[in-house]
């Protein structure tokens, strides 16, 4: 019954949106509706022991909850990032950036080369920037933009920084810890890293960064994209009497925040609201001097709350409409329960870490979150190495980078709504580009680890 009544869910909602009604109110308005249904079938509140003393207004509880915790993780996050980018563009450092970083590849034929460089790049940043949602907001700021003036299309471009900050993995990788901890393994998260993650996840970012090379130049080519037909053309008129250094502004906060970092700095780590927050106060300083004014200098950071109020609007209240529903669907307990039937089956080792995987993976698409599905899946991995005669490692890499990977492939995950609302792509298409890359990735991933390790 459960599982049935996911899938009208999740039917559900795919043909309202198809519809294209407005999606934060059928994503909420079909979350709440579940959740009242929960209440009054199995007569319990969803809010557990944090009841309010009524099923029914507990439900609208759990909306605030939910609301509240997208604002102060992923708000937090996206809307200082875009606010900085809405400034940077007032005061004409984007467009220097983007002039002076296209010149050394005006000459190169293809520009799709660059694909290989950011999605490597990409990866290696999430070292230092575990948060897949901080660094797709500060890659689309300032590599996207790059990316354009070299030729590209909008929808490679964009998909580009997409799969650059899907993979989780590193020292500092949030997700490690929680799936080391729950699969009661006993790995030693630096170690797990330096023997088996760095080897083995590199050779899958290089897959992805190779198949995101080949899939984009393929899918441009049948779009019959002319290069350079995208790229919004900057003329220096545009930005002359700006100071060369100002090109430097717009990768600030990257730069800090890489600094600032477990990676480098160790003890010294900066989120990216910080990062944001002090880029603002470098550049003010700048401005200041450059306008020999205060008021000039003053007046021109209101761009940055007017960008933050049109990402609250356009991107985080959609995101926090997405764990209404999320939650709503985690509440009927279909998953769990398809879990359930996956770990007993006897099947060969390889096989089930591929059932297992995928299982991860369209239940990371339908809840737009990672965490779940690791924290259904990770304490099976013992047990499901034993039965399939394989090293716990073997099953806990796919797992957890199955689980990170997929929500690239969710609409509604926070990376694909920031980035197509950032860009005004529709979801879907950078889905259907990040697809085969990511899913490469991942079958690398499994076969080094069944057959390596």
């Amino acid at each position: 019954m459960d599982v049935l009544l996911t899938v009208a869910v999740i039917v559900l909602l795919a043909v309202i949106v198809m519809k294209k009604n407005y999606p934060v109110i059928s994503l909420m308005g079909i979350g709440i509706a579940v959740l009242l249904l929960y209440s009054m079938i199995t007569g319990q509140s969803v809010m557990g022991d944090a009841s309010a003393g009524n099923r029914f207004v507990d439900v609208f509880e759990f909306v605030k909850d939910k609301f509240l915790s997208t604002f102060t993780t992923h708000g937090l996050v996206l809307m200082p990032v875009v606010g900085y980018a809405a400034y940077m563009n007032y005061i004409g450092a984007s467009k220097l950036l983007a002039l002076q970083a296209i010149r050394p590849f005006r000459k190169v034929k293809s520009p799709y080369f660059l694909i290989l460089i950011v999605v490597i790049l990409g990866g290696i940043m999430r070292l230092a920037i575990p948060s897949q949602t901080g660094l797709i907001a500060l890659l689309m700021v300032t590599v996207y933009p790059v990316l354009l003036g070299a030729g590209m299309s909008k929808v490679a471009a964009a998909s580009t920084c997409v799969v650059a900050s899907a993979f989780d993995w590193g020292p500092a990788c949030p997700t490690t810890a929680m799936v080391i901890q729950l699969s009661e393994t006993n790995l030693d998260q630096s170690e797990l890293f330096v023997n088996y993650q760095l080897g083995i996840f590199f050779a899958g970012l290089a897959v992805t960064a190779v198949l995101a090379f080949i899939v984009n130049q393929v899918l441009d080519k049948k779009d019959k994209f002319v290069l350079g037909s995208d790229a919004e053309e900057v003329k220096e008129e545009e930005v002359k009497g700006l100071p060369a250094f100002y090109c430097v502004l717009p990768m600030l906060p990257l730069i800090i925040m890489i600094i600032c970092s477990k990676a480098v700095l160790g003890n010294v780590v900066v989120t990216a609201f910080g990062a944001s927050v002090m880029s603002l106060f470098v550049t003010l300083i700048c401005e200041f001097i450059r306008h020999r004014s205060v008021k000039p200098a003053l007046d021109g950071t209101k761009e940055m709350f007017k960008g933050m109020g049109n990402c609250f609007c356009d991107m985080i209240t959609l995101i926090a409409a997405a764990t209404v529903f999320a939650g709503g669907v985690q509440k009927i307990g279909g998953f769990q329960t398809i879990s359930g039937w996956l770990v007993h089956m006897q099947m060969p080792g390889i096989i089930m870490i591929l059932a297992i995987c995928a299982m991860a993976i369209i239940m990371t698409i339908c809840i737009a979150s990672n965490v779940p599905s690791s924290t259904t899946f990770s304490p099976f991995v013992k047990s499901i190495a034993q039965a399939g005669g394989l090293e716990n490692q073997s099953v806990l890499l796919p797992l957890e980078l199955a689980s990170g990977l997929s929500r690239s492939f969710s609409p509604i995950s926070a990376a694909n709504v920031f980035t197509s609302k950032y860009v005004n792509i529709p979801a879907l298409q950078l889905i259907k580009r990040n697809a085969v890359p990511l899913l490469g990735g991942l079958l690398t991933v499994i076969i080094i680890s069944v057959t390596v390790i």
